[in-house]
């Protein structure tokens, strides 16, 4: 996580506070894509269905939503659409040199854009609280740490 931009606001003695707003960096592979996404994150979530698994190669897709107005992209993504098990769209956005998937936008969420949380530069301090499509979990991988299972899908 790094720090940086501050906003200038009058305190209560009318004189100028600084404060920094949190942001944060996740790129591609090679780094030709990346966003900054500034302050929290709305959510912090694991999906197990079958897209996020073959799209990630991984048992589950770990995920931060934000508001489509904290985050900025750089960079040019290709985009690859697909359909939740909802039948809504879901805009895939990967690096064009290393093909790594750095974020997505979902019909059913207008106004955010969905980070693979997995790309950010620090991440230990954005843990998942919610599991969603855990039913459709590869049977020996078990997620075993305060999660609370969730439907349906954010973005499917």
């Amino acid at each position: 996580m790094t720090r940086a931009t501050s906003t200038d606001r009058p305190d209560a003695a009318g004189k100028q506070e600084t404060t920094l707003a949190q942001r944060r960096r996740a790129r591609c592979v090679c780094g030709t894509l990346s966003v900054i996404a500034v302050g929290e994150p709305e959510a912090v979530y694991l999906c197990g269905c079958d897209a996020c698994r073959r799209g990630g190669g991984a048992p589950f897709a770990w995920r931060a939503r934000y508001p489509k107005a904290a985050v900025e992209v750089f960079g040019t993504a290709r985009m690859f659409r697909r359909y939740g098990d909802a039948g809504r769209w879901i805009d895939q956005a990967f690096c064009e040199t290393c093909g790594a998937g750095v974020y997505q936008a979902a019909e059913a969420l207008p106004d955010h854009f969905v980070i693979a949380a997995g790309c950010f530069e620090t991440h230990d301090d954005l843990p998942p609280s919610r599991l969603f499509r855990g039913e459709k979990l590869i049977s020996w991988c078990t997620i075993d740490f305060g999660v609370a299972a969730a439907t349906p899908t954010p973005s499917g």
